[in-house]
């Protein structure tokens, strides 16, 4: 067999009852590899005879196994993932007075949310004045939020930002437990057109160890995690202890 390996790869949740995969989601198509690295711990016991405490017998402790997917194109759910976070829905509203701090000319300032439109700018006076937007201040960057701060006058600081913001999404690192989730691959040999499908049926993944949001390449995300025992009788015509790979 030659095998070069490319196909759609699913994540979902293991079902232990069907010992199917539900909520299948594709992860998209920039994927970079699927690996699967598996090893196992022994003992040793050394014979007392020879006076050289030669190996007698080697015998197996354990077996684990590892999977690593690397993604060039993914979306907010599995960021989300590597992360330890969810992908939240925020929708949008509005925001009155929200206060900034001393400002100062050419300072800037990063609303609470982004995505912003309808800004009125005003500053603590008993009678509050309403600064002039591209005059006082301008509006730099809407969709971070960005305010900038032009001309001081005479107001009375701080100043107080009413605006709405669309809807967005937000990510909190290290915000739910562990995920364990199940893995599909379809996959074909672009070398000979042979198919193979692969299932992972648990794998706790590991926070991803790095993700550059700053750089001259397209950043690639990894998730890595070990492979779970998901329970299955060893009889199982479908899962093994860790998984199936099935050659078509």
């Amino acid at each position: 067999m030659i095998y070069a390996g490319q196909g759609p790869i699913y994540i979902g949740d293991f079902n232990a009852t069907t010992l199917n995969i539900d909520n299948e989601v594709a992860v998209g198509c920039g994927n970079r590899s699927l690996k699967l690295a598996m090893s196992r711990e022994t003992q040793e016991i050394k014979e007392s005879c020879s006076g050289q405490r030669l190996t007698l017998v080697e015998y197996e402790t354990s077996k684990s196994a590892n999977a690593t997917l690397e993604l060039a194109q993914f979306d907010k759910d599995m960021l989300a993932l590597a992360l330890y976070g969810a992908a939240a829905a925020v929708t949008g509203s509005t925001v009155t007075a929200e206060t900034m701090p001393t400002m100062t000319v050419n300072g800037v300032y990063h609303t609470k949310h982004p995505k912003i439109s309808s800004v009125v700018v005003k500053d603590s006076a008993g009678t509050p004045a309403t600064l002039v937007a591209n005059t006082h201040y301008k509006v730099d960057d809407a969709d971070y939020g960005r305010i900038v701060i032009l001309n001081l006058a005479s107001f009375t600081q701080p100043f107080k930002v009413d605006y709405a913001y669309a809807a967005y999404s937000k990510i909190k690192p290290f915000s739910v437990a562990a995920p364990v989730k199940a893995l599909r691959f379809d996959g074909v040999s672009t070398a000979d057109g042979s198919k193979v499908r692969v299932i992972l049926p648990k794998i706790q993944f590991s926070p991803t160890s790095e993700f550059n949001f700053l750089g001259d390449e397209a950043a690639v995300l990894t998730l890595e995690g070990k492979l779970l025992y998901p329970g299955i009788p060893l009889a199982d015509p479908v899962l093994g202890n860790f998984g199936s790979i099935d050659l078509l």
